[in-house]
């Protein structure tokens, strides 16, 4: 019960309060696309491919390091603070001064300044690294969330604002360094790690850790960023956009709330490294909750997509609807992936997480590069959905070889997220034809939305309502 309670808690602190910053920026969203053209979006687009790969270089793998090292002492994480800093303030003089040459890459003189002005984020994700990690190992969930939320305010705030006001894609470029400026303020204050220099036969294996986290992720941004650099490249800064927006419109669900459990699953798997029936428990567990938390959502995006985008957004992001429903079909299958590689690197396989994340680097590159040359942007969003299924495959099959995880128990676990969406998508349907009368597309959203959220409550009420207090009663139970 203590070990549920700890997972649960954590889950319920994290994810409580992202949820509810994230519903402040899905309704920040909605506001701040109608003050921003598509090609504001598309240079972020540009940049925001950019600083994702930058991003993990200053990373260089060390909060991987810190999670998953057994046996970390106070001098240990000294030492790797001081790495971490060292390496994100080189990344962001390489960031500036490549600036230049990216311009010229995109055929965008715009993309200069931006990537001058997000270069100093760096700087200080490096100083924020190891206290993040460091809270993340320790199991202090509470002031984890409340980082990750003051700098979702932030962030949220100034875009808003901002973007209101007239300042384009400026208002976006602001916002995240407004919100690394908090985030990492914070991180000092709740987590003090000093700061050392110098190297010790302690830190061979933490850094060996962090090679193999640091080539892994550089080659899933690789692949998964190579769309929006390619479209950038091969396409107008125009189809950039839209297909920026689609990309982040499915993604909100998949990634986003995804994030919400995988926060603290990193770190709690860690802490499991010596039980493996625990670590399957909990894996089952979590799945069970991404999937119920994603699967409706995503389904529900993808029925109402073709009247939403031009309603919420204007007729201007029309193109944006096809992609967005491939993509969000692909995320269906891709959120379930997300904890795969935080089992294997709990359970002392990263070296496998990278060459997972290199096969996929050489399937997906060529592929979005002849669907960005030859079609456009829906086909580019096709390659996910279509080759996605070949990605997600081996992790699969290496983690239910590691914890022993019958195939009946894994599909157990999707049989309520299964259950929820169709009966969504039934709901929907059934009003469709019931309703055939002419309707505004405002009215017909809106009644849309409506069934299926209500559809989506007596689904859960209904068929998982024991579940449901079985979890708030684990919540609420006293520590023992």
């Amino acid at each position: 019960m203590t070990t549920d309670r700890t997972f649960l808690s954590g889950v319920a602190w994290v994810g409580g309060l992202r949820l509810m910053m994230q519903a402040i920026s899905w309704a920040s969203t909605l506001v701040v696309v109608r003050f921003i053209a598509p090609a504001d979006y598309g240079i972020m687009g540009m940049a925001g491919a950019v600083l994702l790969v930058a991003g993990l270089l200053a990373e260089f793998g060390i909060a991987g390091a810190v999670l998953t090292t057994a046996d970390l002492s106070e001098d240990d994480a000294a030492r790797l603070n001081g790495l971490a800093v060292a390496v994100g303030l080189a990344v962001a003089l390489l960031v500036a001064a490549a600036a230049p040459l990216l311009g010229l890459f995109f055929r965008e003189p715009r993309l200069v300044p931006v990537l001058w002005a997000l270069a100093a984020t760096f700087v200080l994700d490096g100083v924020r690294t190891v206290p993040s990690a460091m809270l993340q190992r320790q199991l202090r969930y509470k002031r984890s969330a409340a980082i990750e939320s003051a700098r979702s305010l932030a962030m949220t705030a100034s875009v808003l604002s901002l973007a209101i006001a007239g300042a384009g894609y400026w208002a976006l470029v602001t916002g995240a360094v407004l919100g690394a400026v908090v985030a990492t303020g914070l991180a000092i204050a709740l987590s003090p790690v000093r700061i050392a220099v110098g190297f010790s036969d302690r830190l061979r294996t933490p850094l060996r850790t962090a090679k193999d986290f640091l080539i892994g992720r550089l080659a899933w941004q690789a692949y998964t960023n190579g769309d929006v650099i390619l479209v950038g490249r091969l396409r107008s800064v125009t189809d950039l956009g839209q297909y920026t927006l689609a990309w982040n419109i499915a993604s909100l669900p998949g990634e986003k709330l995804t994030n919400l459990l995988t926060v603290v699953s990193s770190s709690f798997f860690a802490s499991l490294r010596h039980d493996l029936p625990a670590m399957r428990r909990y894996l089952l567990l979590l799945t069970e909750g991404i999937a119920v938390l994603t699967w409706p959502v995503l389904a529900g995006i993808a029925l109402v997509a073709p009247d939403a985008v031009p309603l919420l957004w204007g007729e201007q992001w029309r193109p944006a609807v096809r992609p967005m429903q491939l993509l969000v079909s692909y995320a269906a299958l891709s959120s379930l992936g997300v904890p795969f590689g935080q089992v294997l690197a709990a359970t002392g396989q990263v070296a496998q997480g990278r060459r997972n994340a290199l096969f996929s680097c050489s399937l997906m590159l060529p592929a979005f590069y002849l669907a960005a040359s030859q079609s456009g942007i829906v086909a580019v969003a096709a390659c996910w959905l279509l080759l996605y299924p070949l990605i997600y495959l081996r992790p699969y099959l290496l983690v239910r070889e590691t914890l022993s995880i019958p195939v009946r128990d894994y599909a157990r676990a999707l049989v309520p997220a299964a259950s929820i969406t169709a009966v969504l998508v039934g709901t929907v349907l059934a009003l469709r034809l019931i309703v055939t009368g002419p309707m505004s597309p405002r009215a017909r959203f809106a009644l849309e939305v409506t069934a299926g959220a209500l559809a989506v409550g007596a689904a859960l009420g209904l068929g998982y309502r024991h579940r449901l207090l079985q979890v708030v009663a684990t919540v609420r139970a006293p520590r023992t």
